[in-house]
């Protein structure tokens, strides 16, 4: 296992994520997309085996440090109700409605604009302690970053792996399930799959990634 470091180049805007992105996160989703592929009958047991070592709780990855171009602006976005599908439902009797009347204006089907926060980055970078060929082939299979990627945003223009010595101590840039000074308390989960709320529990957070 060596230091490394790991830039992320973006080449769309990215929509501005709520909490901490861990590199070990990206790493556990590709390798239970990598297992799927493959056909293992139990894929998600492939995020407990990743290509990092593990300290203080967690595995050895650092949160996404971000280097942008301009402040979060805000973009919008639509969701249409899909008429034939619901009235096929209401005809097989799955949605109650009163005969001849649906309102895609009020109520429950109505259409609807959102609005969300996008981030100007160019660059998102990591650091880890970990295998450098296993971890670039995993990233391989990562093409977006955050959410709404069907959209475009997040999109990857290109992923390095490079040694880097500082990564022994920069892989702490993360949050933590036990307290270290100067991190900040908050409830959140310590390891993939970071998405499961029920899994939060007390943890701290680095100054850098809040």
């Amino acid at each position: 296992m060596n230091p490394l470091r790991i830039d992320i180049e973006l080449c769309s805007p990215m929509v501005e994520p709520s909490s901490p992105l861990h590199l070990d996160a990206l790493l556990a989703w590709a390798a239970v997309a990598e297992a799927t592929a493959n056909g293992d009958e139990e894929p998600l047991v492939a995020q407990e085996t990743l290509p990092l070592e593990r300290d203080l709780g967690v595995w050895c990855a650092s949160a996404l440090s971000f280097e942008v171009l301009a402040p979060p602006s805000m973009r919008f976005c639509t969701k249409r109700t899909d008429v034939p599908d619901i009235a096929q439902a209401v005809a097989n009797g799955l949605i109650a409605s009163a005969p001849n009347k649906f309102d895609i204006n009020r109520g429950p089907w109505r259409q609807s604009l959102y609005f969300f926060t996008v981030q100007h980055a160019i660059t998102a970078s990591a650091w880890c302690i970990g295998d450098a060929e296993r971890i670039a082939a995993l990233l391989d299979r990562v093409r977006y970053l955050g959410a709404r990627r069907r959209n475009g945003h997040g999109k990857i223009a290109r992923i390095s792996v490079t040694h880097d010595d500082d990564a022994h101590a920069r892989w702490r840039e993360r949050v933590l399930p036990e307290q270290q000074e100067g991190y900040l308390p908050l409830m959140a989960t310590t390891a993939p799959p970071y998405w499961d709320r029920t899994r939060q529990v007390a943890a701290w957070a680095h100054p850098a990634i809040v």
